[in-house]
């Protein structure tokens, strides 16, 4: 998926802005140990449908450079019976936000929330229909796992980090959040 879920920055950045104001000078190394805990990946195993095959968001990313999706056709991870992957942020200890996977219910056979080596089911509990996002509802608890904190904004740089699977590896990373910013209407 895209280096980044937009829709969930917010937290992110919330977490990072906690670290930042605790050590005064944010170090990307030290943003990215805070939040690991709470970063796991979330696992989408899918299904035909009465002979149809699925369509939607999974597996697509918004290209930075035309503005257009693009990536694999949902159709390779059937053939190959295999989840799609996607980024998920720990936010209670039951629950997960990750990118609104925009598929209908009837293709997926079930959903997985992996953290580490350990692996729980989960449903959908809830959508975020302004933000492209979905909440769920975790079968068990992820030992280890920390969701994450959120706290007041603190003065400073804030920093971005996002997590990804970048050259078969998922990947957190930190960077600067720029200070531009565009409001629609």
């Amino acid at each position: 998926m895209n280096k980044c879920i937009i829709t969930l920055f917010a937290s992110l950045l919330v977490a990072a802005c906690s670290v930042a104001a605790e050590t005064k000078s944010p170090d990307p190394v030290a943003l990215v140990k805070a939040v690991a805990p709470a970063l796991v990946r979330v696992e989408y195993h899918l299904q035909y449908d009465k002979a149809d095959e699925p369509e939607g968001g999974l597996g697509s990313a918004r290209c930075p450079s035309c503005g257009n999706f693009h990536g694999q056709s949902l159709r390779e991870f059937l053939e190959q019976e295999r989840p799609v992957d996607v980024a998920g942020f720990l936010v209670a200890g039951d629950r997960v936000v990750t990118a609104d996977p925009l598929l209908h219910p009837r293709f997926i056979k079930a959903i997985t929330v992996r953290f580490r080596d350990q692996v729980v089911s989960a449903n959908l509990a809830g959508y975020a229909l302004e933000h492209r996002a979905v909440v769920l509802a975790l079968g068990g608890a992820l030992k280890a796992a920390q969701p994450l904190k959120f706290a007041a904004p603190a003065d400073g740089d804030l920093h971005l980090v996002t997590y990804s699977r970048e050259h078969g590896y998922w990947t957190a990373s930190a960077q600067g959040f720029p200070k531009q910013i565009s409001v629609p209407e």
